[in-house]
């Protein structure tokens, strides 16, 4: 990770401080957060190292390895160049940017310590309000199943006197058709019954008729004869008269 490259570079020397803050720039804040507490460790560790090396000791002066083994003694400084030898303007520049990242170290903790402070406030709110929703949910989900039993219960009482109706009905429809089947054969029998006494008495009065018929008839036929005797009758008994009538006019003498 970066934060372990910035270790790897500050484990070089102090010549790799400058180093250290531009990684610092590109790493990203949890990074730079985990990096914060060995990094000021080791810059003050560098720092303390850096005032008690000389001028010409610095990173931009050559290793002593390469320098050669007989050298000038260097001239003594001067008390003006002494505190610009202890601070010079790599270490003024890392001391600032350490201030600049301890200042940044201060605000993200402080930052940390409020985003826990509000996390642990939405956390207990969170938990209360998943609390309460669970009561209220507990107390409809009780209500309705109060209901929902009771509804049962009636429900199951319904089907119970539903079905009794039902069966009642079954036996009522069984009594009905069987008492219309029996009304149906009585009335069959009463229309046979009255059927054929109707036809008995029609055949018994057109008989009767018949016979007033030939009783009418018989009746013509003998006052037509009777009238035919009464009318020869009649006409003998004046032929007669008209025959026997002369007899009765000759004078005694002539007798």
């Amino acid at each position: 990770m970066l934060h372990t490259r910035i270790w790897q570079r500050a484990a070089h020397g102090h010549h790799a401080s400058r180093h250290v803050y531009a990684l610092l720039r590109q790493s990203s804040p949890i990074d730079r957060f985990k990096s914060y507490p060995g990094l000021f460790r080791t810059t003050t560790r560098l720092l303390h190292d850096d005032s008690n090396i000389a001028p010409s000791q610095s990173s931009e002066s050559p290793p002593q390895s390469a320098q050669p083994a007989q050298s000038s003694p260097s001239p003594p400084s001067s008390p003006s160049s002494q505190p610009s030898s202890q601070f010079s303007p790599a270490q003024s520049a890392t001391t600032d940017k350490i201030s600049a990242l301890q200042i940044d170290m201060a605000t993200t903790s402080t930052r940390l310590d409020h985003l826990k402070e509000s996390f642990g406030i939405q956390v207990v709110s969170l938990k209360s309000a998943i609390s309460a929703l669970d009561t209220k949910f507990d107390t409809k989900f009780n209500i309705l199943d109060t209901k929902l039993s009771a509804l049962t219960t009636e429900f199951n009482a319904f089907k119970a006197e539903f079905n009794a109706f039902k069966a009642e009905f079954n036996a009522f429809k069984v009594d009905v058709k069987a008492e219309f089947n029996a009304f149906k054969v009585d009335v069959k029998a009463d229309i046979n019954t009255i059927s054929y006494s109707l036809n008995t008495k029609i055949d018994s009065k057109f008989a009767e008729l018949q016979q007033q018929q030939m009783r009418l008839v018989w009746r013509v036929v003998f006052t037509l004869l009777s009238s035919v005797v009464v009318a020869l009758g009649g006409a003998t008994t004046l032929f007669m008269r008209d025959r026997l009538a002369p007899l009765e006019t000759r004078p005694v003498a002539e007798k």
